[in-house]
């Protein structure tokens, strides 16, 4: 799932931005969550890895530059990949180039702007390999996930199960690319690992493993099989020390 931190104090603006960022998202048919905040201290108190942070620059307490050395400093949990600056005064493109900013978009030309900077990061954020596209069997709708997000695949009958780490789930027809051998061949070495004929799961999920089941952090489960723990002991913690 992409995550973008809108920050901006002016609540209005905000709003306009969400509006704006949605319409281009949803054109990719991908899964997303936007989180508005009007200072920085809102976005300092949480602890999400966002992908991309759309900031003002001047705002009070703390303006946008300082708001990105704090992240970088460890000052807070939280995280981010991109930053796309959005600023009414031009003079500050230049102090925005040390934070290394994805894009600086003026707000008196915020519609083309921002349009052509969203747009450039998305493709960039998709380019690589990590990320699972299918078709969801109910709703036919085209849906883009990230490897990371997914806490397993699951064999039930024709179809396949995918859950996320929110506990929404979807259902794939299987076909000869959407099979456990075909995912498990695919994405055992993006950290899935098949844990029982019918699960494939992510390492990255795992709560607890006990002699029958798999506990996930999100509060789900999944089955082990008796004659495949060692081995599905060995390749979780191959890797956990990876990281």
């Amino acid at each position: 799932m992409l995550r973008v931190a809108i920050v901006d104090d002016e609540a209005d603006f905000v709003e306009t931005i969400e509006s704006l960022l949605k319409s281009i998202i949803n054109s990719y048919g991908m899964n997303y969550s936007i989180d508005k905040f009007i200072d920085g201290k809102g976005l300092l108190s949480g602890n999400t890895r966002y992908d991309l942070l759309l900031l003002d620059i001047e705002m009070p307490t703390i303006d946008g530059f300082d708001l990105v050395e704090k992240i970088k400093n460890n000052t807070i949990v939280a995280d981010f990949q991109a930053i796309i600056y959005i600023s009414n005064y031009d003079n500050f493109i230049q102090e925005s180039i040390k934070h290394a900013p994805f894009r600086f978009v003026r707000k008196s030309n915020l519609e083309d702007e921002f349009e052509e900077a969203v747009n450039a990061f998305l493709k960039q954020y998709l380019k690589n390999d990590d990320f699972f596209a299918f078709t969801d069997r109910d709703t036919k709708e085209d849906i883009t996930l990230k490897l990371f997000d997914i806490v397993l695949f699951e064999a039930q009958g024709h179809d396949i199960r995918l859950v996320i780490g929110n506990n929404k789930d979807y259902t794939i027809k299987r076909n000869a690319d959407i099979t456990l051998e075909a995912l498990e061949k695919k994405y055992s070495s993006k950290g899935f690992i098949r844990s029982h004929k019918t699960y494939l799961v992510n390492y990255r999920h795992i709560y607890r493993i006990s002699d029958s089941k798999i506990l996930f952090t999100n509060g789900g489960a999944a089955l082990i099989s008796r004659k495949n723990i060692k081995e599905f002991k060995l390749k979780y913690q191959s890797f956990v020390m990876k990281e």
